[in-house]
């Protein structure tokens, strides 16, 4: 069994700043699809790239705006980016707004939950959550 070991805090301004790191990526990544690559479903397991995206903004607020301190709330999505109102195979007929709208809704949540952040004081269990959660994210990657 392997052992890792976990920082006991991490600042808010790290955490900020890593944010900001990925979705520059994320931008850079979808910057040369086409309006119909980023509205196609490539796979049967895989979203549209602007359903992911959308998702991914709305998931984002969830965790570190609402529940980012104090006693978690399982609240519901909104309904487009909600997984169980709208299993995969839906996805790709979905009225989803174009780049320009999604990333105005992305830096719209990104900038509350900067925000958020810049209060914010952490502990050991959301370093943990966030190393797990990388951890995951780079086992689907591979």
């Amino acid at each position: 069994m392997t052992t890792i070991a976990f920082p006991t805090r991490t600042s808010p301004r790290r955490i900020a700043r890593e944010l900001l790191e990925a979705r520059a990526r994320t931008f850079l990544l979808t910057a040369p699809l086409t309006d119909e690559e980023l509205r196609a479903q490539h796979d049967p397991l895989m979203s549209p790239v602007l359903w992911d995206l959308g998702h991914i903004a709305h998931f984002e607020e969830l965790w570190l705006t609402r529940n980012l301190n104090g006693p978690i709330e399982f609240v519901e999505m909104p309904g487009l980016f909600n997984p169980f109102e709208h299993p995969r195979s839906e996805r790709a007929a979905l009225p989803l707004p174009g780049m320009a709208q999604c990333q105005e809704i992305m830096e719209e949540i990104r900038e509350r939950v900067l925000q958020r952040l810049a209060t914010a004081e952490l502990d050991g269990a959301f370093d943990g959550l966030r190393a797990s959660r990388r951890g995951r994210d780079l086992e689907v990657a591979a």
